[in-house]
């Protein structure tokens, strides 16, 4: 048994226990070990915020009926699996869940399925300001508290009576509707609170304050930043905050991968909330870092990519001061965050350095064939402006494309490029790519089946070159294959000589504009693939895909 399903079965075992049992006739009814049963305890007082009453008699878990709805809530939505189905009768698209057996007794497909329907009349007719995080979290949460309802197990009247939202109040006679029960009135508080924390109203928080004091400590808090990173995490704390005041939570579906994969960001995303917290309610676990972790990521991308596409400029005069000076201040009015003044020198200093840059700009005459040396005058002419404009344009462009071949050659390994030498279908071609990709260890050999699957749906030839793929959960390792065959290979009635065999995964996600960007204009090219096809030995193709940017 995996751990997520012995967590759901502890979980259960708890739940329904009505006396105190020690730790020993608990792992004996689950039929694991003590040490097991200790660990997973732990995993879910730190994950869950489990927390058991114990004394000399043993251990039992005594949670409210509020809180036992939330961690329901918490546990389902880690361990249910959800795929989209698109029903061709209604052409609609619907969740179909697949429920471990353990939780169907709090929550069940039947259920599920029709709180989905519910919520599309609800969504249709009132228009909620609902995000597809919300609109799970909303799902589950009904779809539980039917299912205790139903068992007679209701919210305390204890919580605190507010007016409800419209919304609530419609959404209440659609669920009575269709399940034919009675909502008790503090279960209609419960779901309020859903309702209040979606349409941000009524929390008692007024936006424009929390959103300026969320500004004010990010600006104090964050080293490095720009407005957009501000923005963004403004608006989704201000979102946090909210739900911390009603004591709801929501899943990230990848936190896992987020903090294995940009574990950078994640840490940053952590030490954040950590100091926020200090100021802020905030609700602080690995799904809520997430988040804010992929804002981060998101900013470190968009910084990297700015870099990467700035023109540095050489600017040089007689003295390497006086109208230098006036000229680079000139430069940033024009050409703002294009442009990065890398240098002001001399021209005594340029004879005794080698200083690379983009592009050289002079204020005195320089006799030189390279097109990136530049002679303006510090007033920057009409016509001089022109010049500048075409050549930054045409420097960025380049260096874009640069950057994205990089991102693609990281792709293409030597022992990813195969030699083919004899003539050869499209199924051997696909079972020798994926064979001897699966014996580098880049995929696994389940590869080779998924990607026959997914070229009996459709031809992934284009013009004269092939382009098969499998599912990304066989990719070990992100890589592009490459088969080179002047024998031919016959794909769908016609000859292609070169495939590409794609093997990406989420590792490469950041990148993956810039890497379908180059292979695209790449396999557009017609005349290069055909190039490509006649090409014998493996440095020859490799040296060709990462050939001279232009």
């Amino acid at each position: 048994m995996d751990r997520d399903s012995r967590l759901i079965d502890i979980l259960h075992f708890l739940l329904t226990s009505n006396k105190q049992m020690t730790l020993i006739e608990v792992s004996e009814m689950l039929f694991i070990s003590q040490s097991t049963l200790e660990k997973d305890l732990d995993y879910l007082r730190r994950n869950f915020g489990v927390q058991l009453s114990s004394n000399n008699q043993g251990i039992i878990l005594d949670l409210s009926e509020d809180e036992i709805r939330k961690l329901l809530s918490a546990i389902t939505k880690k361990s249910i699996n959800s795929e989209l189905n698109y029903d061709e009768m209604s052409s609609k698209f619907s969740l179909n869940f697949d429920v471990p057996d353990t939780l169907r007794a709090y929550i069940n497909t039947d259920t599920l399925n029709l709180v989905q329907k519910a919520l599309a009349d609800f969504i249709q007719f009132d228009n909620p300001k609902i995000n597809e995080y919300e609109y799970e979290a909303l799902l589950v949460h009904i779809s539980i508290a039917i299912q205790r309802i139903r068992d007679g197990d209701f919210i305390g009247e204890n919580i605190v009576e507010r007016e409800l939202h419209p919304n609530t109040v419609h959404l209440v006679k659609i669920l009575e509707k269709y399940f034919d029960i009675h909502i008790p009135k503090s279960e209609k508080q419960y779901l309020n609170l859903h309702i209040l924390a979606i349409e941000g109203e009524e929390i008692d928080i007024d936006n424009d304050v929390i959103d300026s004091k969320i500004i004010s400590l990010l600006e104090k808090s964050l080293v490095n930043y720009d407005i957009t990173l501000i923005s963004n995490l403004a608006v989704h704390l201000r979102s946090v905050v909210k739900r911390a005041a009603q004591g709801i939570s929501i899943t990230n579906p990848y936190a896992l991968e987020i903090k294995t994969q940009f574990l950078e960001s994640f840490d940053l995303a952590r030490d954040l909330m950590k100091t926020l917290s200090y100021e802020l309610p905030l609700i602080i676990n690995d799904d809520e870092i997430s988040y804010v972790a992929m804002h981060f990521q998101s900013f470190k991308e968009r910084i990297r990519k700015e870099l990467n596409n700035k023109v540095s400029i050489l600017l040089i005069c007689s003295t390497g001061y006086g109208t230098a000076v006036f000229l680079s201040q000139r430069l940033k009015e024009l050409f703002g965050d294009r442009i990065n003044i890398a240098k002001t020198i001399s021209v005594e200093e340029l004879s005794r350095k080698n200083i690379k840059a983009d592009l050289i700009i002079s204020t005195i005459p320089i006799k030189s064939k390279r097109e990136n040396i530049l002679q303006i005058s510090p007033l920057i002419k009409e016509n001089e402006l022109e010049i500048l404009k075409r050549l930054i344009g045409n420097i960025q462009d380049k260096k874009e494309k640069m950057h994205n071949r990089n991102a693609f050659m990281k792709l293409i390994n030597k022992n990813s490029i195969f030699i083919g030498h004899s003539r050869l279908n499209k199924e051997q071609a696909i079972k020798l790519i994926a064979s001897k990709l699966c014996s580098e260890g880049y995929v696994s050999s389940e590869m080779e089946c998924a990607a026959l699957k997914r070229e009996a749906l459709a031809s992934t030839k284009l013009d004269n070159v092939a382009i098969p793929h499998g599912d990304i959960k066989y990719v070990n390792h992100p890589v592009i294959g490459v088969l080179v065959n002047q024998n031919g290979i016959i794909w769908d009635k016609t000859e292609v000589k070169v495939v590409f065999f794609i093997a990406l995964n989420k590792e490469i996600d950041s990148s993956m504009d810039d890497i379908y960007s180059y292979f695209y204009d790449m396999i557009s090219d017609q005349k290069r693939i055909e190039e490509l096809g006649k090409l014998e030995k493996i440095i020859d193709i490799y040296n060709f895909l990462g050939g001279e940017v232009k």
